[in-house]
């Protein structure tokens, strides 16, 4: 077992009982993300799928259409509000995409306007092979990590090569650049090369590899999410010959990403490790996650739920795309009543490659 590694009770295999996982400490940390209604001030936008960006959108009856204005909304109107609510009524918004770069501190939370209403974004039909990228100002040698408070909530995102991407990384730096992000009960289906929207020539673009994406971003919470379908094609399938099978992961958690809890999702039919834990990601909490089948055609062996890694000299695809990295082993990890049940899937593993002087 690797150093650093926290096995409690860690894996059951099919059809043994889970554990309870819901505990005190989890109860503080779910209430430090900020995760409770907030109390005060509300700015409320509103978007509809037949909705137009000409409208104002700061009321039901008058819905903007696409996230790009609503964030212009944000960016000009959160000023001396509590909370920032982004409400979509029901419906599917197609082919949308956004680089959401407005953080007015305070939390900004993406939410059916209807509480358990079906609110879908499907990427079919659009130009954006990914849905949602929030991207802070790159970290400097001084700089504390920006507090995002990104919350998304009981939305349902599909047909995407990725979905919500939260960055905040320099190589150069290496200093996480980020912190704060909330995603929970919410469905990511049919993700991955195999159902990118974007093409090249009679192939689709491809390059994914994460549903969802914490690189440089700490003290998140992922918890109560469904997985399914997390599927790239083989390198040689796509456009872009590079991230095949094995390269897809339903959570990646890379580059000095935390203090994160990953918690309570489910995780059926993928090609690669569901939960990859890369460079120095220290600290993080997976618990109680259920882990059900890889996709078709995976060996016994090819998969575990969850994985580490990190890029060093001695990673032959490191050292051939000229990745000026001195990348580290993630330590005190915490696993946690974890459960498998699917066929075709091992539990942990450490996918390192090779020696490193890190940079630790």
């Amino acid at each position: 077992m690797s150093r650093g590694i926290v096995l409690k009770s860690s894996f059951a295999i099919r059809q043994q009982a889970l554990h309870s996982f819901v505990v005190g400490m989890g109860l503080l940390t779910l209430s430090m993300c900020g995760s409770a209604t907030a109390a005060g001030k509300s700015l409320d936008i509103y978007l509809a799928p037949k909705g137009v960006d000409t409208a104002s959108g700061l009321s039901a009856d008058n819905p903007i259409v696409s996230l790009a204005k609503a964030q212009e909304l944000v960016a000009e109107k959160a000023r001396g509000y509590d909370e920032v609510r982004v409400l979509f009524a029901p419906g599917v918004y197609r082919g949308q995409g956004v680089e959401w770069r407005t953080f007015p501190g305070v939390w900004t939370r993406f939410m059916p306007a209807r509480p358990g209403s079906a609110v879908v974004f499907d990427g079919q039909g659009g130009k954006q092979s990914v849905f949602f990228k929030a991207l802070p100002s790159t970290p400097t040698r001084d700089s504390a990590p920006v507090s995002m408070k990104l919350e998304f909530t009981g939305l349902t995102f599909q047909r995407y090569c990725e979905a919500l991407s939260f960055q905040s990384w320099s190589d150069e730096v290496r200093r996480p650049g980020g912190r704060d992000v909330v995603v929970r009960n919410s469905n990511f289906v049919d993700i991955g090369s195999k159902f990118d929207p974007v093409k090249r020539g009679n192939q689709p673009r491809g390059g994914c590899t994460a549903a969802v994406r914490l690189q440089g971003v700490g003290q998140g919470r992922i918890e109560g999410n469904s997985f399914k379908n997390i599927i790239n094609l083989d390198i040689g399938e796509t456009a872009l010959k590079a991230y095949g099978r094995g390269h897809l992961h339903a959570i990646y958690i890379s580059n000095m990403s935390q203090g994160n809890d990953i918690v309570g999702n489910k995780f059926d039919d993928f090609s690669g490790d569901p939960i990859r834990i890369r460079d120095q990601s220290d600290k993080n909490r997976i618990s109680g996650n259920i882990f059900g089948s890889a996709s078709d055609n995976t060996k016994p062996g090819d998969v575990h739920a969850i994985s580490q890694w990190y890029c060093n000299d001695g990673v032959k695809a490191c050292v051939q795309r000229q990745i000026a990295r001195k990348e580290c082993a993630s330590e005190e990890l915490e696993l946690r009543d974890n459960r498998i049940e699917g066929r075709n899937v091992e539990s942990y593993a450490d996918r390192s490659q090779g020696k490193a002087t890190c940079a630790k």
